[in-house]
């Protein structure tokens, strides 16, 4: 499962260059209540931000390397984007970012409904503040987050 990760990301070019560090974490199946298993890849980049790519099988025909190959592509594509936070962070920095008393920007891959509601949600919370996202080329988008009005 593992190796079958690392040789599909080894395989990329632009991986090899933009990463320093791959970690996987394997879910401890012993004691879980189903046969499915759970892959995470979290790579550092050579600018310090972390990406992540998973991959989730309940299915017991999907073999380790399958699973290994889907979370591999999972985080590839999350490299590819461009952005500093993967799909899974970055609604969870739009809270940070409206409540700071300074504009915030956030450098992602394409916006999830997750961050489209979340934007949704805290402008209608907070007024005073605007959210702004701008295309950067590609799939990569800049959200943003300018409080009070600024």
């Amino acid at each position: 499962m593992e190796a079958a990760a690392l040789a599909l990301l080894k395989r990329d070019a632009s991986v090899r260059k933009a990463v320093t560090k791959a970690k996987i974490a394997r879910a401890d199946t012993r004691r879980a209540p189903s046969k499915g298993s759970a892959l995470l890849i979290v790579a550092e980049t050579s600018t310090g931000c972390l990406l992540a790519g998973d991959a989730l099988s309940g299915k017991e025909k999907q073999s380790g390397k399958q699973l290994g190959e889907a979370a591999a592509k999972s985080l590839l594509a999350q490299l590819r984007h461009g952005g500093c936070v993967d799909e899974h962070m970055q609604d969870q920095l739009l809270v940070y970012g409206a409540l700071a008393s300074s504009p915030s920007h956030i450098l992602t891959g394409p916006l999830t409904d997750h961050t489209r509601t979340g934007i949704a949600v805290l402008t209608q919370l907070i007024p005073s503040l605007k959210v702004e996202v701008e295309k950067k080329g590609g799939t990569t988008n800049l959200i943003k987050l300018l409080p009070h009005s600024q």
